[in-house]
């Protein structure tokens, strides 16, 4: 990765949020700027600066058979599931502080 790209300021497009039974809370979808790194701190862009999270896993949410390629992140301090689906709709924009 270049150096460019490492201090741009972190954009990830939301595409799907879920859940995984004793993991935790997650968004899915695909990084357009900058490195998303474990212990970062997220928030969306159109809601109020206090909502953010932190982010406590990073994994690749592949799926060849649909030719789908997306990164998922899981959430520290995540609202319910329903609550999170409504605040983090698909297209949302999480940035990432640097």
């Amino acid at each position: 990765m270049s150096e460019k790209n490492e201090q741009e300021r972190p954009r990830f497009r939301v595409a799907n949020v879920g859940q995984i039974v004793g993991r935790g809370r997650y968004v899915s979808g695909e990084v357009l700027s900058g490195v998303v790194r474990m212990g970062m701190i997220l928030h969306a862009e159109h809601l109020p600066s206090g909502t953010r999270w932190r982010v406590t896993g990073v994994e690749f949410a592949d799926s060849p058979s649909t030719g789908e390629y997306r990164m998922a992140f899981f959430l520290d301090g995540a609202q319910a599931l329903d609550e999170l689906r409504r605040v983090l709709p698909a297209g949302s924009i999480l940035a990432g502080e640097c």
